[in-house]
């Protein structure tokens, strides 16, 4: 992957129309929208080292910086967060599930936590962008669950029958089970069986190419953004 990358010193001598703080997944697709308007120079600022998926494979690691050296976590769960180019992107482990319809108004339909100022059909156009750039791959009979405006960008991959076992009784379990009241099984206040499915994105999950300035450089191991 070719990057360019200057030192602090070479990037103070240079003016830039935008500055993106993180490489991560939010400042990636926030650069892919910045680079339909600006035509200056655009400088990402990223803390940690880019490694190849080959140094990450024989370190048996995402990053050179261990996260517990940067970073206080006082919650209960425990995060992962990777100091490197590419940021979470790091350790994703390629699924892209999109919020059920019920989570944003979880208070009004089962007591649960509060209703989202949002729904999902403000949120569904973009759920659409987002899938269109990654090529998300997904069964088209999703659509029951999570309504589409728009299909997915790629097929499903082919199911093992182990999977085709789970999507049959997954779909068995929604026709009998819509709401909490009727006797079924609750995951954190909801429905078990409106747990979103897994999709999986086609391509090695550790690759997106940011170019520092100007454009991404695109290979076969490069998502363009």
């Amino acid at each position: 992957m070719n990057l360019n990358i200057v030192s602090a010193e070479q990037a103070a001598q240079q003016k830039y129309e935008l500055i993106i703080i993180g490489s991560g997944f939010g400042a990636s697709f926030f650069l892919l929208e910045a680079l339909k308007k600006i035509n200056g120079n655009i400088l990402v600022l990223e803390w940690g080292d880019y490694h190849s998926w080959n140094w990450q494979l024989s370190q048996g690691k995402n990053s050179a910086v261990d996260p517990a050296d940067t970073f206080k976590n006082t919650a209960e769960k425990e995060w992962n967060c990777t100091i490197g180019f590419g940021g979470g992107m790091n350790c994703w482990f390629a699924q892209t599930p999109r919020f059920h319809p019920a989570d944003f108004k979880t208070a009004s339909l089962y007591g649960v936590g509060n209703d989202w100022p949002i729904s999902y059909d403000d949120l569904e156009p973009y759920y659409c962008d987002v899938e269109s750039i990654m090529s998300v791959s997904g069964d088209p009979d999703m659509q029951s669950m999570f309504p589409r405006s728009k299909p997915y960008p790629q097929p499903p991959h082919r199911p093992t029958a182990i999977d085709r076992i789970m999507k049959n009784a997954i779909w068995t379990a929604t026709l009998s089970c819509q709401r909490p009241e009727q006797g079924c099984q609750l995951i954190h206040g909801r429905p078990a069986a409106l747990m979103p499915n897994v999709i999986y994105v086609p391509f090695r999950p550790n690759l997106l190419c940011i170019m520092v300035f100007s454009r991404c450089i695109r290979t076969q191991e490069c998502i363009p953004v």
